[in-house]
């Protein structure tokens, strides 16, 4: 996944810069301190909706509640404010009228549960090979909802348990434990929840509604969109090793595209690390696979975000052992 390029970032009190560019502003939130951000655009080509992220580590306040963040594009039209009967149905939380720039749809993700954030996480257009100011106000701010974009949970459905994850593009789950199943909208929308709360068929859902889309491809005994393997064999570059088909599996007494028993076989654990709004993540956990020629277990975090079409996925083998004559 390619991140937009951070190049500098600088803290500064309201007096200091009073006479730098003007300070953003939204109803009664009237911050006191930013952090001006420099993000660059090396390609030759535009970016929209790419996504941006801030470590904690590269935080020049990392001890700071995400209540306490505003993040902002100067450049954006400022809202102008909510109508009353807006208001009534919104309530307090409800975004009001700004000035000096837009206040952009953001995250701050704890991904490793530990109680504190890890990334800030946000999304901005910029031009071909430019640069950009984004600032980040300071300051308790309450008032903005964050319309969802992603969506990322762990569902029963078609009686067993699957992760979903999606943007209003696409969305995809795990199909047999292990290989994903993609499915795709005809108009943009999220829905995953319908799926696996209704008991709606991936394929039968669009006679629902059409707009619902449906599920895309076949799984079976495929890769799907995409599975974990190996390639244990320098001599049979062909033959490939996956998860769910293992010597274990293999001597089931009926035909089958699922592992064996937990305890005897291949085994999984999912958990969402993130549900939202601009980028959902899940984490899966493979666990006791015996290849026949090694034993592994990994953890995969798939990604998607906002806005876009594709989900990024992440691999790390946390035991390795392949057997070596």
């Amino acid at each position: 996944m390619r991140y937009l390029t951070l190049v500098s970032a600088a803290l500064a009190s309201h007096c200091v810069l009073a006479g730098d560019s003007p300070w953003y502003e939204q109803g009664n939130f009237r911050p006191v301190q930013r952090l001006e951000f420099t993000l660059s655009n090396s390609l030759d080509f535009d970016r929209q909706n790419a996504s941006v992220v801030i470590r904690r580590a590269d935080f020049p306040v990392p001890d700071v509640h995400e209540m306490w963040v505003t993040v902002v594009d100067p450049n954006l039209p400022p809202y102008e404010g909510p109508s009353e009967e807006l208001l009534v149905v919104q309530g307090g939380h409800q975004l009001r009228a700004e000035s000096n720039g837009h206040a952009a749809f953001h995250q701050m993700d704890d991904l490793d549960k530990d109680g504190i954030w890890d990334e800030l996480f946000f999304q901005t257009d910029i031009e071909a090979n430019s640069e950009k100011t984004i600032y980040i106000y300071l300051g308790q701010n309450i008032r903005g909802w964050n319309e969802h974009y992603t969506h990322a949970n762990i569902g029963s459905y078609a009686r067993h348990l699957m992760p979903f994850w999606e943007s209003e593009n696409v969305g995809w789950k795990i199909w047999f434990a292990n290989a994903v199943d993609v499915y795709a909208k005809r108009r943009p929308m999220l829905m995953s929840h319908r799926l696996y709360m209704e008991n709606l068929d991936g394929y039968g859902v669009s006679a629902i509604d059409r707009d619902l889309g449906s599920d895309i491809q076949r799984v079976a005994g495929s890769f799907g969109g995409g599975a974990i393997c190996l390639f244990e064999d320098p001599e049979k570059p062909g033959a490939v090793s996956m998860p769910r088909f293992t010597p274990t599996q293999s001597e089931l007494p009926f035909r089958s595209s699922w592992n064996a028993g937990q305890i005897s076989d291949t085994r999984y654990a999912y958990d969402v690390v993130v549900n939202g709004p601009v980028r959902s993540m899940i984490r899966i956990k493979g666990m006791n696979w015996n290849s026949g020629n090694g034993f592994y277990e990994y953890e995969q975090t798939y990604t998607v975000f906002a806005k876009q079409s594709y989900t990024a996925s992440k691999v790390e083998f946390t035991t390795f052992s392949p057997e070596v004559d």
